[in-house]
């Protein structure tokens, strides 16, 4: 009967510790909030701005793979340059061409989200929405250049902003479909498009659609802006209210051949990979994600609803070093990251358990010790489980202290 009474009793203190290490450990496990994972790069060097610092990644030296990028991140490619990003938790993938420069707007945790590109190219395969547009006319998801938004609900389609063919000094926008379809819309150019000149006034400013075109498979759309007209006899490079801009070139045809081999060279080469997988082959990418939206909800306040992960305000963000673009690829100076001594939270919570199971040992040879060696002395079992229950919690607590400082906003980091 007295071992019955211990055993009930035993198993109720088992029971707790269990429940609140069951409770500590979803609340360490990764992150469901929405980010970009880099899966393929390949030239020479991509730079990304985030939080008023711009670092640069030579490809030579530092692999970028499994770099996780975030809401509000300004990325470019240097020449030869080509990446692959994944916009996890879903499937969607963006393939990211040389000399492009895109600020990721938000991001949604089933690939929705928004792409403001500053120059170059992108194609995107956008996971294939079941709900339908919403009712203010936004789509799931969209790319938006100059006055020009591609939106789509699950498509492979490609956006280009870059200068024309030539020798023409005129910006070329493209928007083209590969499967699925493409709603090209412009938009007012009220609403200011560049990193550079977005006030938060600005980007809460109703649009006007212009204008859209609805793209199927195989189908492209051009748009180059009309040069600036001369009235009342004022030269083009005199200032003045009287300059005004004819309504651009919009043209329908099917996906050029120079489209359709560009992106058959250099089309994806890597396939979508579950979070769960990418935290596996990636080990310090948890960690990573831990800092980085620990300083998020320190900086900004909870996450917004619905799993979408907001861009910051440009307003509250430090005056960097002028930002890159077509005429400034590399901007100075260069803040290059820094090394320093990093806390694995898996390690810091391998201690923890060790210790929890050195401590649950402890606590049943204080239960069961005498019945199950009869030989042992009451004093001998008491020293033996109180050690191991004292080691035990030592080495719980450090454990649990080391994963807490290592989750800290400003835990160090590599």
């Amino acid at each position: 009967m007295l071992m019955i009474h211990k055993w009930r009793d035993f198993s109720a203190v088992i029971a707790l510790i269990l429940v609140a290490a069951a409770g500590w450990a979803q609340s360490a496990g990764g992150s469901n909030r929405p980010f970009g994972l880099i899966l393929y790069a390949q030239g020479n060097d991509v730079s990304i701005y985030r939080d008023g610092r711009l670092t640069d990644y030579d490809l030579a030296t530092t692999d970028v793979i499994g770099l996780p990028v975030f809401t509000g991140d300004l990325v470019q490619t240097g020449p030869g340059t080509f990446v692959e990003l994944q916009l996890q938790p879903s499937t969607t993938q963006l393939k990211i061409a040389e000399n492009t420069t895109f600020r990721i707007q938000s991001m949604g945790s089933q690939g929705t989200g928004q792409i403001d590109l500053t120059y170059g190219r992108i194609r995107a395969k956008v996971e294939h929405f079941a709900a339908a547009v919403s009712s203010g006319g936004s789509f799931p998801f969209s790319i938006r250049g100059q006055g020009v938004v591609a939106g789509v609900r699950g498509t492979d389609f490609g956006y280009d902003y870059v200068a024309g063919t030539g020798g023409a000094t005129i910006p070329l926008t493209r928007v083209y479909c590969f499967q699925g379809t493409v709603e090209v819309s412009g938009v007012s150019r009220q609403q200011p498009t560049t990193v550079q000149t977005q006030t938060p006034e600005a980007q809460s400013a109703p649009e006007t659609i212009t204008g859209s075109v609805l793209l199927n498979a195989d189908e492209m759309v051009s748009i180059s802006a009309a040069p600036t007209r001369e009235e009342n006899g004022k030269p083009s490079g005199a200032a003045s209210s009287a300059q005004t801009e004819d309504e651009p070139v919009i043209q329908t045809d099917s996906v050029s051949p120079a489209v359709t081999q560009f992106w058959k060279r250099y089309d994806f080469a890597s396939s979508p990979i579950s979070t769960d997988a990418a935290e596996q082959k990636f080990p310090k990418l948890n960690q990573e994600l831990e800092q980085h939206f620990a300083r998020t909800v320190a900086a900004s306040g909870p996450a917004s609803e619905a799993g979408v992960t907001p861009a910051a305000s440009p307003a509250a963000e430090p005056s960097p070093a002028p930002l890159p673009n077509e005429n400034n690829p590399k901007p100075n100076p260069k803040l290059l990251p820094t090394q320093r001594i990093s806390i694995s939270p898996a390690y810091s919570m391998g201690v923890a358990i060790g210790g929890l199971t050195i401590g649950l040992a402890g606590l049943g040879l204080s239960y069961f010790g005498t019945d199950i060696f009869p030989g042992m002395s009451s004093f001998t079992n008491g020293q033996l489980s109180n050690g191991l229950m004292i080691s035990g919690g030592i080495l719980f607590a450090g454990g649990l202290i080391a994963y807490l400082f290592s989750q800290a906003p400003n835990a160090p980091s590599k």
